[in-house]
């Protein structure tokens, strides 16, 4: 076969198809080895994200639901701390008012102490002189007397110092009082006429001691008063100290927890942000992995297909140029390029050489490629057998050989397929196990802090509970002491109207006026004479008016009072009845919430608990499938060991018969046509 043949330019070409394809096979493998590292690397990254993502979206959800709870006891305790503060400034006005009360009431009974001890002294100076003598006749006025007489009145008028003295000394004193002009000594200027009292000596000096022992009881009375102020101002002074540490104290509390509030809220916003973020992100990477998970076992068939082609196309185009660049086929076609016709010979030496050049040909082939099937071709020529059928029965071989060649290739690919697939199956379960398993230890840690926010909601709701509880008895207690304080004034107007009705009835029967009482008034005529009660009521008794009326007024005053403290009490109970509504709708609200919040929580334990039940299951079901799937693996290393390595050998073995059995007929097939 000479350089120029047509046949030696065609195995040129095969060959440099053989070299483009194996030249492509290389390149598609190094391509197709990056998309399935990039399959595997994205595949797990994603896996990952997916998987971290559901667990930040639960961590996510559990810390909203806490803080949508610590929002309401927030809101709550916020509401209670601004009750508290107004409670406080509330009582704290109160107390200063009672302060300001009981000052005014000191301030004024002071002056009027003061003023008496101070009438009682000067009258006491002024008794002093009386029956010195000379210097009493010659001192003593009539003025100065009577003046020191009102004041004695006044004090007298202390229903304190009344009950206080004896009977005797009262009476004394009243006569002091209304007549004082006979406790003068008998020569002295004020006896200007007889003695009103007939025998009666005046007793200065017994009724200097009387009001010495009632100045005394009034300078006591002072100090004793004032050390009471005293009391009273330090422990008001020390009550707005209290209540101010309290309010700022309350003021602080409200602060830090308007701020909690407000920190909350914000958190909880960013949290639900971060939450719907995640989701859509989770979304998009789920979506993203089935596809690529898809594209990826897509793409790795059409691979597997392709190598199987191209392999298939290699193995035809190298059979294909080792036929034409051969030996034989170089005699063949060398013997053709020289035009030079073969005469035919029909002589029965000439078949015979023929014959026996073919079974030397064919037992030269079999002991070269030591196939079996040449071996059995030579010995079906040296049996006699003709060229025609020896080529049936090669062709026959080959067709054998390329149908054990298909069936290997048949076997090879399912034994890549299958063991492709477990290999992704074991991962995949792999896969699914951690994520359940990851999964239900985090439904556990949701599951613990449930159980600790139901033991802190309990607490809370037994708080709750317990203060409604005291609330509605402390309310009841008001209520009984309202109605006991009301019944009691009630019961005491119902006196003071017996009381009235008592002592009108003397006036009432002898038509006569009640009069009010009026200060008696003097002259200031020294020499006029004092008059007496009776001077304008005339002989006839009238009663004590003045005194009556006095008291009927007191009485009067003291009924209304009591009918005010009685509205005022009413007005003080609706007031309160209303604050204990609203006070205890404001707990029961706090209490309905926790309960919300406990039953809540309940459930998302009994939810997160079946969640993990489910999770452990599956965990379980998955471990047993992947127990399959490596029973799966090792009885396809097994069954497809073989593959790896007995398939080259028998492709190349194989091959090798085949490019025997094919030049045997090729030689046959050029002996043959001489016959």
């Amino acid at each position: 076969m000479t350089n120029n043949s047509p046949v030696t330019r065609v195995v040129t070409l095969l060959t440099s198809l053989k070299d483009g394809v194996e030249k492509d096979g290389r390149a598609e493998q190094q391509s197709y080895d990056k998309y399935a590292c990039w399959c595997e690397d994205t595949l797990k990254r994603k896996a990952q994200d997916i998987d971290s993502a559901k667990q930040e979206i639960d961590r996510l959800q559990t810390e909203i639901e806490h803080l949508e709870g610590a929002l309401g006891s927030g809101a709550a305790e916020i509401a209670q701390l601004k009750k508290d503060i107004t409670e406080n400034i509330k009582s704290a006005e109160e107390a200063e008012g009672v302060r300001k009360k009981d000052w005014e009431e000191f301030d004024a009974t002071k002056s009027e102490n003061e003023q008496c001890a101070g009438a009682l002294e000067a009258a006491i100076k002024v008794l002093s002189g009386a029956g010195t003598g000379k210097f009493f006749l010659e001192s003593l006025q009539e003025a100065q007397l009577l003046s020191v007489v009102d004041g004695v009145r006044s004090a007298l008028s202390k229903s304190g110092v009344v009950s206080s003295m004896p009977a005797k000394d009262l009476d004394m004193v009243k006569r002091f009082i209304s007549q004082p002009q006979a406790f003068a000594s008998q020569g002295g200027f004020m006896q200007t006429g007889n003695n009103p009292f007939g025998d009666y000596a005046p007793k200065s000096t017994q009724i200097r001691g009387i009001l010495k022992g009632m100045y005394d009881s009034f300078v006591a009375d002072l100090e004793k008063d004032n050390a009471d102020e005293a009391e009273k101002q330090k422990a008001y002074s020390e009550l707005q100290a209290t209540k101010k540490d309290e309010l700022d104290r309350l003021q602080a509390s409200l602060g830090k927890s308007e701020q909690d509030y407000a920190d909350k809220n914000k958190a909880l916003v960013s949290n639900r942000q971060t939450q719907k973020d995640t989701q859509d992100q989770l979304q998009a990477d789920e979506v993203f992995f089935q596809e690529t998970k898809s594209g990826c076992k897509e793409k790795a068939g059409q691979w597997a297909e392709r190598s199987r082609l191209r392999t298939e196309e290699l193995t035809g185009i190298s059979k294909a140029i080792d036929i034409l660049s051969s030996d034989d086929a170089k005699a063949t076609f060398g013997a053709s390029a020289t035009n030079v016709p073969k005469a035919p010979s029909f002589s029965q030496l000439q078949m015979q050489n023929r014959h026996s050049k073919a079974l030397a040909t064919v037992q030269h082939l079999a002991s070269r490629f030591q196939s079996q099937s040449l071996s059995k071709l030579a010995m079906q020529l040296r049996s006699g057998g003709r060229f025609d059928q020896v080529m049936v029965s090669i062709d026959k071989m080959i067709a054998l050989l390329r149908a054990e060649e298909a069936d290997d290739i048949a076997h090879r690919d399912r034994c890549q397929l299958s063991q492709d697939k477990n290999k992704n199956d074991i991962q995949d379960f792999k896969h699914t196990e951690t994520k359940a398993d990851a999964k239900a230890t985090s439904l556990q840690g949701v599951i613990d802090q449930q159980d600790k926010d139901i033991l802190s909601l309990e607490g809370e709701i037994q708080n709750s509970q317990s203060n409604l509880a005291t609330l509605l008895s402390t309310r009841n207690t008001a209520v009984d002491l309202f109605k006991k304080n009301l019944k009691d004034d009630a019961d005491a107007v119902e006196l003071i109207d017996q009381a009235l009705a008592t002592l009108a009835a003397f006036y009432k029967r002898n038509n006569k006026k009640i009069a009010l009482v009026q200060n008696p008034t003097y002259a200031v005529d020294k020499d006029a004479a004092p008059s007496t009660p009776w001077d304008q009521e005339g002989k006839d008794y009238g009663g004590r008016s003045s005194e009556t009326g006095g008291i009927l007024a007191i009485l009067e005053m003291i009924k209304e009072d009591i009918l005010l403290e009685m509205k005022v009490a009413r007005k003080d109970d609706a007031d309160a009845e209303t604050a204990y509504e609203a006070e205890r709708s404001a707990l029961q609200t706090v209490l309905d919430k926790q309960l919300a919040s406990k039953a809540h929580a309940n459930k998302v334990k009994a939810d997160a608990t079946s969640d993990k039940t489910e999770q452990n299951a599956l965990v379980s079901q998955t471990q047993d499938e992947l127990k399959a799937e490596n029973a799966l693996k090792q009885n396809l290393e097994v069954n497809c060991q073989w593959v790896a390595s007995h398939f080259d050998k028998r492709r190349e073995k194989r091959k090798i018969e085949m490019d025997g059995l094919a030049e045997a007929k090729e030689f046959l097939a050029s002996g043959n046509s001489l016959d």
